[in-house]
């Protein structure tokens, strides 16, 4: 009936609508699209079913079906297509209510991959109680914030098995390469270790500003993508500044590296912002709770630990511990030049976690020393305003660590990367203030 509906409203123009039909009649296409999703899948799991039973007793039954080799001649679909919809129908016939949710427009197909994906670790039974924690706010919420509480909770829940479905994925890690549709071509390196690939971005972030600095021409996102290429080939970044800034850095700067050749100082190692969010415990190695790592999302303990001590080992890192609410927001912020104390050798018997009762080394003297800055709740004090437009350094940090990715609705741009807008203008009285401060759009 919704399908009839809206192709009426079609058939009759829509130039004819206005804005609030067509937005009605715009939804009504997209629930339509959930339930033809939803039945393409429910008809793919059913064959998929026939296909098993009729093999009987083999080794490996859906090999000797070959209903993937069937999907792709009857939907002329190549065959790693084919392999990726029977995979997708045979998981969410395993979450009947995110089956049903798709069915009746309540969800799209995006939002089901999404529950597929995250949950395919877990057994059905734990996958279903899981799924129906989240599932209740997953129309408001898009792809990404949809991705981020299953995760979190898949880790909570079992870090093994997150952990080993890691391990196993690393097992095929890959370059690849494949044309994009502007005539350029695209390379990308898969499945490789969170806390390596985090360190690998914000170094060869950090060398795109040494060169934007230096002169270079071309946008942040320009030049990181250049010095990869560069690296990758075997050339120095130093090869990408014009050769006239070249030779002026080095009369202006001389000495530098060897490696710099024109004299600049070039980064080593994870450099930049890198907001690593984990519960203490975590990190001390007696608890193996899951962290977040801004830009990523949520991460096992291992791989926060794993990032947390090659921070460690590097000169000038800052420190910063967020205190949470039950709800997961922060509610203090403190910053600090040197880290908590380390617990027991994640190479022990039990990776990561420390014998029982074992004292932290230093742990309570680090946490007394620190300065807790308590975020704004309720009635706002306004005793970090500022009567500038401008917020001060230390209130953009605790703006940004209260909101850690833009607050416009569906954007997941890191506040890192984002200006601090006022809510009320400031020319229009506006102030500059935790109650009015939020960081939307792109700096």
């Amino acid at each position: 009936m919704l399908a009839g509906l809206a192709a009426q409203a079609w058939e009759d123009g829509l130039g004819g609508l206005s804005d609030d039909e067509l937005i009605g009649v715009l939804c009504a296409a997209r629930r339509v699209c959930s339930w033809q999703t939803a039945l393409e899948f429910a008809a793919v799991a059913e064959l998929d079913v026939r296909r098993m039973a009729q093999v009987g007793d083999v080794t490996e039954p859906r090999a000797a079906a070959h209903t993937s080799e069937e999907l792709a001649a009857a939907l002329v679909l190549t065959g790693r297509a084919a392999d990726m919809l029977l995979d997708l129908a045979a998981g969410l016939a395993r979450l009947p209510a995110v089956a049903a949710e798709l069915a009746a427009g309540v969800i799209d197909r995006g939002r089901a991959v999404v529950f597929v994906d995250e949950l395919a670790a877990l057994d059905a039974a734990d996958a279903v109680d899981i799924a129906a924690t989240v599932l209740p706010r997953a129309a408001e919420l898009t792809t990404g914030q949809l991705r981020a509480p299953l995760r979190r909770a898949v880790l909570a829940f079992d870090p093994a098995v997150a952990r080993r479905r890691r391990e196993r994925a690393a097992a095929s890690a890959r370059v690849e390469i494949w044309p994009e549709s502007s005539g350029n071509t695209a390379l990308a390196c898969r499945e490789l270790s969170p806390a390596d690939a985090l360190a690998a971005d914000r170094h060869t972030i950090a060398l795109a500003r040494s060169l934007k600095t230096a002169g270079a021409s071309g946008s942040l996102d320009q030049l990181q993508a250049a010095v990869c290429l560069a690296l990758l080939s075997g050339q120095s970044p130093q090869s990408l500044l014009p050769a006239p800034a070249a030779g002026q850095a080095g009369h202006e700067r001389g000495g530098g590296s060897p490696d710099a050749g024109a004299g600049l100082a070039w980064p080593a190692g994870p450099l930049g912002t890198v907001h690593l969010t984990m519960p203490l415990a975590a990190w001390l190695g007696l608890s193996d709770a899951p962290g977040t790592i801004d830009g990523v999302g949520a991460a096992d303990a291992m791989t926060c630990r794993d990032l947390a001590r090659a921070l460690a080992g590097r000169t000038g890192t800052r420190w910063c511990l967020t205190i949470t609410g039950p709800d997961a927001r922060a509610v203090g912020h403190a910053c600090a030049t040197t880290g908590p104390p380390q617990g027991s050798s994640p190479d022990g018997p039990s990776p990561g976690r420390a014998p029982p009762g074992q004292r932290w080394p230093g742990g309570p003297e680090w946490l007394a020393g620190l300065t807790i800055h308590w975020l704004e709740t309720g009635d706002c004090s306004h005793r970090r305003e500022t009567a500038t437009y401008r917020p001060s350094p230390r209130l953009s940090h605790l703006v940004k660590v209260r909101n850690p990715t833009c607050s416009a609705p569906g954007c997941r741009r890191r506040a890192v990367n984002c200006d601090d807008d006022h809510t009320i203008p400031y020319d229009r009285g506006g102030r500059t203030c935790e109650c009015n401060l939020t960081p939307p759009g792109k700096s």
